[in-house]
C-alpha cells in the first residue's frame, strides 16, 4: 500500500506529463514519445507513457499511467493527463501559457475528473466531475491560484528555462485543481550514469534537484514527494535531452523512475530497453 500511495501522489500531484516529456526546442517542432517504469518498495509498481506534441506557437502534453505487477493486481489505478497551451507569449513562465488541463483517474473502479480552463490575465475556472467548483474553499482562494500554471505546463516552462539558460534555477506557482505549491529547480551538476538493466540510457547527464514548497490543499502524512532528483540526457540519436532517471522521496518511501523507451516523430526505429 505504501508503494501505491507514493506512486499515486507523484502522478496525480506533480502531473508527470511535462517532466517525462521534456520539450523539443521551438526551432525543431515535432513529437516526442517516452516510456517509463516506476519502482517503489522493490516493486515495478507503475508503467507510464508520455508524449509531447508542439509547434512553434502551441503545445499538447499527454500522459497515461497505470499500476502494474503485484501492485496493479491488488490496487488497480489508472491516470490520464492532458495539458494544452501557447508558446512564445508573455504569460506563464519561459513563454508558456496554459489553456486547458484535464486529469481523469480510476481508483479501483472509483472514477474522478478534474479540469482547469484558463482565461485572460491569469484567471482560471475549475470543474470537478463536470461541475463548476468553488476556488474559495478552505485554505485555497481564487487570489492564491491567480496566475498559476497547471503541473504539466509548469514543468514544461522549467525545462524550457533550463534549455535557454543552461541553469537549474527557476521557480513557478502551480495549482493542480487540488493543491497549490511552488515548484523550484536548483543544484545543477554534470555526472556520468553507469549501465543498468532497468534503464535505457547510460553516459553523461545533467542532474537537477526539484523541490515542492506546499501552500494549500495538502494532507498530513507526508505522502506527496517534496524532493525529486532528475537526470537529463539525450537518450537517442537526434533526440533532445529528456529525463532518463528520476528519484522521488516522501516521508514513506523512495521511488525510482527509469526511461525505458524513446521515439521522436522522425525516428524510423524506436530505442527501447
Amino acid at each position: 500500500m505504501t508503494a501505491l500511495r507514493t506512486a499515486k501522489c507523484l502522478l496525480a500531484g506533480l502531473g508527470l506529463a511535462a517532466l517525462l516529456a521534456s520539450p523539443l526546442r521551438a526551432e525543431a517542432p515535432g513529437a516526442l514519445r517516452l516510456s517509463y517504469k516506476v519502482w517503489t518498495g522493490g516493486f515495478n509498481s507503475l508503467g507510464i507513457e508520455a508524449i509531447l506534441r508542439r509547434t512553434k506557437t502551441a503545445y499538447r502534453i499527454g500522459l497515461e499511467g497505470r499500476t502494474r505487477g503485484v501492485v496493479g493486481w491488488f490496487w488497480p489505478y489508472a491516470l490520464s493527463l492532458e495539458a494544452t497551451g501557447d508558446l512564445g507569449g508573455p504569460g506563464g513562465g519561459a513563454g508558456v501559457t496554459p489553456r486547458r488541463f484535464r486529469q481523469v483517474h480510476d481508483d479501483d473502479g472509483r472514477q474522478g475528473r478534474r479540469e482547469i480552463r484558463y482565461g485572460a490575465k491569469g484567471g482560471l475556472e475549475l470543474s470537478l466531475d463536470g461541475e463548476p467548483a468553488d476556488l474559495d474553499n478552505g485554505a485555497l482562494s481564487g487570489a492564491a491560484v491567480q496566475g498559476s500554471l497547471d503541473p504539466a505546463s509548469a514543468l514544461l516552462a522549467l525545462v524550457e528555462s533550463l534549455a535557454r539558460s543552461g541553469r537549474c534555477t527557476d521557480s513557478l506557482p502551480v495549482f493542480d485543481g487540488k493543491r497549490r505549491y511552488d515548484l523550484t529547480l536548483a543544484e545543477q551538476r554534470r555526472v556520468t550514469l553507469g549501465p543498468s538493466r532497468y534503464a535505457l540510457y547510460s553516459g553523461p547527464a545533467t542532474r537537477c534537484r526539484m523541490t515542492v514548497e506546499a501552500h494549500a490543499g495538502f494532507r498530513e502524512g507526508g505522502r506527496f514527494p517534496r524532493i525529486l532528483e532528475v537526470w537529463l540526457a539525450p537518450a537517442a540519436e537526434g533526440a533532445p535531452a529528456v529525463p532518463v532517471r528520476i528519484v522521488g522521496r516522501n516521508a514513506l518511501a523512495s521511488m525510482f523512475i527509469h526511461l525505458t523507451a524513446v521515439r521522436t516523430a522522425d525516428a524510423a526505429e524506436e530505442a527501447r530497453r
